[in-house]
């Protein structure tokens, strides 16, 4: 299929129901529209959505109606938007940088199979504008450049089948230099002109043969072959009969990055080509950049929410982890049927990663049931990895509401973190001169509503926080604090910045340096305000075969697969195979076919990273 087609209707996998074994036979591909025509063209048009937005500074919801262009490929579909920047954001059409959820109209929001496609980067005037990563559900995935809603510029796609495609990109499709590897592993780089091959390239199969051509619209032209390459030995899985294709599903959750937070994405992933080889990586990037301490690892709001129903890492509950799984294609381009006799993954090493997995909570838990203590000086480190902190100190300051710290710190001793660590600021408070035994008893700002004579929620907000915070600093309780007090919705805010330097051991016994910052705060006291008002929601249930198990700290070793089929000429079966690990791991491996004849059939090499933290009550 020529290259322009793969991109205009990017293939969906059509998804057969689970049967009872971890390999089973799945149904041929189909196919449906993605981008299409101009994004100014009549196939789209503009869509409004009015939404609460969380004001994380005041712990308030403002109702705000925004505009968005729809492309074709969003027909039907409604949409949230999440700004990076609150404080900067507008009303109308959006322009800004943050986060776009497009959601089915007849699914619930809060249910996670509502979602169909995520979009974060950079808007302007409605459409999808500079740099930014745009997911579906079906597995398609583009990071990269946008001008008005479309491709343009540099990027890189994965497809749903599987393909891949870096570098540029002009009206939605490749045209210039790029790089394209196959299903199969078979990298193309060169010219690109609509979509498809055009000018000269290299193209490079994964047994190592190598070839300089010319193609023009999709097609090698004849006697352009040059150094050319060949191989000692040609792997059975390249010949001209048939070809063997992987896909990584995503069947539990919807795209790359849910607009609720990362809650169930520990089980969605996201795919590209190192080479030959298909690389497999957590669908959120979140996951493990707070993981590796390349994002700050305090919470968000909708993980906090998580973590109080029972969540372990950012939130995400024991439930809400399910096995890959993986799709294998063995398609039969031969004219004699073809018998399977069995199968096995042959894995190269299995690597378990014993990195401390750390965040940091406020204890929001029940928070519309106000099950958080009004006074709170406290917050939590929490460790969900499976190698503790040998040796580390968490740097801590306290800050106002600009993030500007106000003090010189303090140091805390982390050293052999296994699980939960409640830090608490009560000591530093009172060296400050904070009444602790005053700020448990709380503040009453009503009568900022008797001199206006009018209720709370009919002011202004600046005005309330204003006078409140007034009433609040002039109280003596917040001793030198008191400047850096800020008013939330029901509570009395102080703003605490942190960094940690710790030392952990690899599963090969080598030491490891970690570092990591975050921004949280600490309640210092009950302010009279109503608290927002909490929706109901419920959980899928998830029905999952029994997946086949990695052996952590292997190498070289297989794992036999139950399969045994014919597959008749021209036909493509696919078998679905679910694999899972008791840890934080990586795997390498590739699915090999025993044939009837005594060929041995390998897919491209695979390279998994599977999240399973720890959980602990």
């Amino acid at each position: 299929m020529p290259l322009a087609v793969l991109f205009l209707l990017a293939a969906p996998l059509a998804l057969a129901a689970f049967s009872a074994t971890a390999a089973e036979k799945m149904p041929p591909r189909s196919d449906a529209p993605f981008f299409t025509g101009n994004a100014a063209s009549s196939e789209g048009g503009w869509t409004q959505r009015s939404q609460l937005v969380w004001i994380e500074a005041d712990e308030t919801l403002q109702r705000r109606t925004y505009e968005l262009w729809r492309s074709p490929a969003e027909a039907g579909l409604t949409f949230t938007w999440r700004p990076a920047d609150i404080a900067s954001d507008q009303v109308g059409r959006i322009s800004g940088e943050g986060r776009v959820v497009w959601r089915r109209i007849d699914v619930a929001d809060y249910d996670p199979v509502s979602v169909v496609a995520t979009y974060e980067g950079n808007l302007k005037d409605g459409f999808r504008h500079g740099r930014g990563v745009y997911s579906r559900r079906d597995g398609l995935v583009y990071r990269g450049d946008w001008r008005r809603g479309q491709m343009e510029g540099a990027g890189e796609i994965s497809l749903p089948n599987g393909d891949h495609y870096a570098g540029d990109f002009v009206g939605g499709l490749p045209h210039g230099e790029g790089v394209y590897v196959d299903a199969e592993g078979v990298i193309y780089r060169g010219g690109f002109a609509r979509g498809r091959r055009d000018g000269e390239g290299v193209l490079r199969r994964p047994d190592n043969l190598i070839y300089k051509a010319t193609w023009a619209a999709g097609s090698e032209l004849p006697d352009t072959r040059q150094d050319v390459m060949t191989p000692d030995l040609r792997y059975a899985a390249l010949e001209d009969e048939f070809v063997v294709r992987v896909t990584v599903e995503n069947l539990f959750n919807a795209t790359e990055q849910d607009y609720e937070g990362v809650s169930g994405d520990i089980s969605t992933f996201r795919t590209r080509s190192s080479g030959e080889t298909l690389v497999v990586r957590p669908g959120n990037p979140r996951v493990e950049d707070v993981w590796r301490g390349r994002a700050p690892i305090h919470l968000i709001y909708p993980e906090e929410l998580g973590r109080g129903g029972g969540g372990g890492f950012l939130g995400v509950k024991p439930g809400e982890i399910h096995p890959a799984s993986l799709v294998f294609e063995f398609e039969n381009r031969s004219r004699d049927d073809m018998k399977v006799v069995g199968a096995y993954l042959d894995v190269a090493r299995s690597v378990a990663d014993k990195a401390p997995m750390l965040h940091v909570a406020r204890g929001l838990d029940g928070v519309c049931n106000s099950v958080r203590p009004k006074f709170d000086p406290n917050f939590h480190l929490e460790n969900f990895g499976w190698g503790p902190i040998e040796s580390g100190v968490m740097r801590l300051q306290f800050a106002n509401e600009a993030g500007a710290p106000v003090d010189g710190g303090f140091d805390v001793d982390i050293s052999g973190l296994t699980g939960r660590n409640v830090i608490s600021v009560t000591d530093h408070l009172r060296r400050y001169g904070v009444n602790v035994g005053r700020l448990q008893q709380g503040f009453d700002c009503s009568a900022i509503a008797a001199q206006a004579e009018q209720p709370v929620d009919a002011l202004p907000l600046d005005e309330v926080k204003s006078a409140c915070g007034a009433v609040l600093r002039n109280s003596g309780a917040f001793g030198g604090l008191a400047p850096a007090i800020a008013v939330g919705s029901e509570r009395a805010l102080l703003s605490v910045i942190g960094s940690l330097d710790y030392a952990w051991r690899a599963s090969n016994g080598q030491n490891q340096r970690g570092a990591a910052t975050f921004t949280t705060n600490v309640s210092l006291g009950d302010i009279v305000f109503s608290p927002p008002e909490c929706g109901e929601g419920a959980e899928p249930e998830d029905l999952a075969d029994k997946p086949y198990e990695f052996d952590l700290g292997r190498s070289n070793y297989r794992i036999p697969i139950r399969l045994r089929d014919t597959v008749p000429a021209g036909v493509a079966a696919r078998w679905r195979v679910r694999v899972d690990a008791d840890e934080n791991s990586t795997h390498v491996f590739r699915m090999v076919f025993n044939m009837a004849d005594g060929r041995r059939i390998a897919s491209r090499p695979i390279d998994l990273m599977l999240i399973r933290p720890r959980f602990f009550e």
